[in-house]
């Protein structure tokens, strides 16, 4: 009897709780009300009031007004028609032509001219969702978002009150003063004015457009990133990169990996992993496995260096590009190495230091310093300055030379016809007969002289002041007689191809 008695008392206090958790979960936050006019109408519902004029009714924090409203206390919804006012702790006002309520879960569908306002937006759509609870906002038809700088459109969207966030999806423009941007998928803070980007997106200003599939743009700072397949176009400039990194109130850019740079005016495209660009003074620089193209005539420049660099005069009309370490270059009718150059693209001036070796068909020109100038896109001529020094092989020990203080070298239909020798000129070229058997070897001194060229030949040889000449026998072994002082032949340096300029 007293097990029993145990076990009644166990099942009494179980109903008992049981009973509490019935009673709790029945407990509800009532809808409360107020308006000029009570109706009951039994065709409408056994527990419905209707209504009328000047209706305000709470629950919690909760307010609504509007004209008039169908009121069910039992299942604790409500219907509001016309000029409906969905308010909630003053930071969220809804708007709309008819309102459903449901105060159990606080999920409240407005339709109608539907307006969405907090303190930084306004929102306007024909329909829209609306969670109490988690204050968070949902758009299916198309809605319409205004702040004080942006006007955005989009088909889908979610808007998060507690943290200030849209989420905006399928058919997405964004408007600003400054630019448009289109997407598929935008995630936006009306507090930080950040946009997200998510899928093919387009950002289009006066000035430039550019393209990415991820990225963010805020439009306080104007700063924004840029990734996966994004490019940036301006009127003269096309800038691609893995990743790119602008800063419009500074005009600064930056790319990085897979960078290509191109500029349609120069015609020229630039290969590299990393870039800046300076958009008021109209700089940039570019470096790691840089690979520059220039299309001239019917030929391409290829050239690679550590970094190369675009400089723009005041007036951003006049570019002049720096190569600097271990500057290569290729065309077909001329090769080269450095290991700075600096090519002045409006003078049509390219400038080689240190150490620079020309090979121009089969002409190898060095000195200390070496400066080709352009007509026309095409090389008009070389100036030698300081240990200049031509070399042409014959065969595999048989080499014509002409050195000097000082040279220019003449070019014609990408040719070398006329070199100029200024100071202790000297030359060693072979004489042929006109079956190209070797006559003799003719070493030469003149303090000045004139080198006639035709069909990559020496045909003459003009002294000028204190000539000394010496003809040898075309058997002579004595390489003093045969090699100018200070004589290197760089054949294995020559690129022959575009890609050879990546090799050191």
């Amino acid at each position: 009897m007293e097990k029993a008695g145990k076990y009644f008392i166990v099942f009494i206090s179980a109903i008992i709780f049981l009973s509490g958790i019935r009673a709790f979960a029945q407990e509800k936050q009532k809808i409360d009300f107020t308006a000029n006019t009570l109706e009951f109408d039994k065709s409408m519902g056994e527990n419905i009031k209707r209504l009328i004029g000047n209706v305000v009714m709470w629950q919690g924090n909760v307010y609504i007004y509007c004209d008039s409203a169908h009121l069910n206390n039992e299942e604790n919804t409500l219907v509001a028609y016309s000029k409906v006012h969905l308010r909630q702790n003053d930071t969220v006002n809804l708007y709309g032509d008819i309102l459903h309520y449901n105060g159990n879960t606080k999920i409240a569908d407005i339709e109608g001219n539907v307006i969405l306002k907090d303190k930084q937006i306004t929102l306007s759509t024909t329909r829209l969702t609306f969670d109490m609870n988690k204050n968070i906002g949902t758009y299916t038809t198309g809605a319409r978002i205004v702040d004080k700088e942006n006007t955005l459109r989009s088909t889908y969207g979610y808007f998060y009150a507690n943290k200030n966030e849209f989420y905006f999806k399928k058919n997405v423009v964004l408007v600003n003063p400054e630019y448009i941007t289109r997407c598929d998928t935008l995630l936006y803070n009306t507090v930080t004015k950040t946009s997200y980007f998510f899928g093919p997106t387009t950002i289009e200003s006066d000035s430039d457009f550019i393209y990415c599939e991820n990225g963010w743009y805020n439009s306080i700072t104007n700063k924004s990133q840029f990734n996966k397949n994004a490019y940036l176009i301006s009127k003269e400039q096309t800038i691609r990169g893995d990743s790119l990194f602008f800063d419009r109130n500074k005009g600064f850019g930056k790319a990085i990996g897979k960078v290509t740079l191109i500029d349609t005016l120069q015609k020229i495209i630039v290969k590299g992993d990393y870039s800046e660009y300076f958009e008021k003074t109209g700089n940039s620089f570019i470096t790691g496995n840089t690979f520059l193209s220039q299309i001239i005539e019917d030929d391409t420049l290829f050239l690679h260096a550590d970094t190369l660099r675009s400089v723009s005069d005041s007036t951003k009309t006049r570019k002049t590009l720096f190569a600097y370490h271990k500057a290569k270059f290729f065309k077909t009718d001329i090769q080269g190495m450095c290991d700075s150059l600096v090519y002045a693209l409006s003078d049509s001036v390219i400038k080689l230091y240190f150490t620079p070796v020309l090979w121009s068909d089969e002409n190898q020109l060095t000195a200390k310093y070496t400066e080709m100038r352009l007509k026309n896109k095409q090389i008009e001529s070389i100036y030698m300055n300081e240990d200049a020094f031509i070399i042409s092989q014959k065969d595999t020990s048989r080499y014509n030379q002409i050195k000097g203080t000082n040279m220019i070298g003449y070019v014609k239909n990408n040719e070398l016809y006329k070199v100029f020798v200024n100071g202790n000129g000297e030359t060693i070229y072979y004489i042929e007969d006109s079956k190209g058997k070797y006559m003799g070897i003719n070493k030469a001194e003149s303090e000045n002289m004139i080198i006639y060229l035709k069909d990559k030949k020496v045909r003459r040889i003009k002294f000028i002041n204190k000539p000394k000449a010496v003809l040898h026998p075309p058997e002579n072994n004595d390489r003093s007689e045969l090699y100018l002082k200070d004589f290197i032949w760089h054949e294995n340096k020559r690129p022959l191809t575009k890609l050879d300029i990546l090799n050191p």
